[in-house]
């Protein structure tokens, strides 16, 4: 059905809408699941989205379009004092927007334009919005309005990986590797905040943090060892948060932090790492692994990408500090 542009109603979002955004969200989750099947299916089941979405309303705010008193899409999002920059963003989840699938575009760019007059008066120079990676539509239509790509987030069955030859000793960390590991995260945040990637990484991890990883169940923590140097690590954590939330699931094994030192890098040890982790995860009966990292990463974009399915999409978009309010 085509639907006039002149008749989409926009309404501020409230608790009362909650049953209708989350089926909206679901379809759209389904829609994804053909393509996708190996995120999880826990997703499709009402009693999963319905909390997220109330958590949104009650903390955050968004919009609804409305067609003849019928819900056809939603934006809702959480704001921030600052996000990624030192001033006031908001951020809309994966499970925090949805459309119907007829004229989805021209939905998405009536809420865009209410959204974002909202944003304006409060000030807020940053927007983020994860995207479910098949919605290539809606995804078109947030480049046209500004935004551009942050976050890529993928997933790949545990199989183990072909020809990993290379001459290093991969194992789990213990606690004499403790100063080294802490050198390697270091480099890792200096390496992130330099061009092109100009990322912020705040906080550090310091020799305690290191050493509850070791003894925490949740968390394995794999070094990898070259000419009796430690020249990389991979960190995974069962059911990480760090990542989107359409991969979180106690099934999942996620990546939280990777890093080969520069002068390792191209001789197959990131491979190496991820082998490990692979075996790992399939001896240990998990389904699967996620990875989440910055599309501006060029070497890490390269890599994650020719063993992971990206899944989710995160763009920002920068107003001009000087007209918003």
């Amino acid at each position: 059905m085509k639907y006039n542009a002149k008749n989409i109603r926009i309404e501020a979002l409230e608790e009362r809408h909650l049953d209708n955004i989350t089926d909206l969200f679901i379809e759209n989750y389904k829609e994804m699941r053909i393509k996708s099947s190996i995120v999880p299916a826990k997703y499709t089941e009402k009693e999963n989205v319905i909390g997220l979405l109330k958590h949104i309303i009650e903390k955050g705010y968004g919009i609804v379009a409305i067609i003849e008193e019928s819900i056809v899409g939603f934006i809702s999002c959480f704001e921030f004092s600052k996000f990624k920059s030192s001033n006031k963003g908001t951020f809309i989840p994966e499970w925090g927007h949805a459309a119907i699938k007829e004229n989805r575009q021209e939905i998405y760019q009536m809420m865009y334009e209410s959204i974002s007059l909202k944003w304006q008066e409060e000030g807020c120079v940053s927007s983020c919005i994860t995207c479910l990676e098949h919605d290539r539509e809606v995804i078109d239509g947030l480049f046209m309005n500004g935004y551009g790509m942050l976050v890529i987030d993928a997933v790949r069955e545990p199989r183990c990986i072909e020809n990993c030859s290379v001459n290093a000793i991969i194992r789990q960390a213990t606690h004499k590797d403790i100063k080294e590991i802490e050198y390697l995260i270091k480099e890792h945040k200096e390496y992130m905040a330099k061009a092109p990637i100009c990322l912020n990484i705040n906080g550090g991890e310091t020799s305690g943090n290191i050493k509850d990883w070791l003894v925490d169940d949740e968390i394995t923590l794999w070094v990898a060892e070259y000419h009796g140097e430690i020249v990389g690590i991979m960190k995974t954590v069962i059911n990480g948060d760090n990542a989107c939330t359409i991969v979180q699931d106690m099934m999942t094994v996620s990546i939280h932090i990777a890093h080969i030192t520069d002068k390792a890098r191209g001789l197959g040890i990131g491979k190496h790492l991820l082998n490990k982790v692979n075996e790992w995860t399939i001896t240990n009966g998990y389904e699967r692994i996620s990875v989440d990292f910055e599309s501006m990463n060029m070497s890490a974009r390269r890599f994650w990408l020719k063993h992971f399915e990206p899944v989710c999409y995160s763009l920002i978009r920068y107003f001009d500090d000087r007209v918003v309010k």
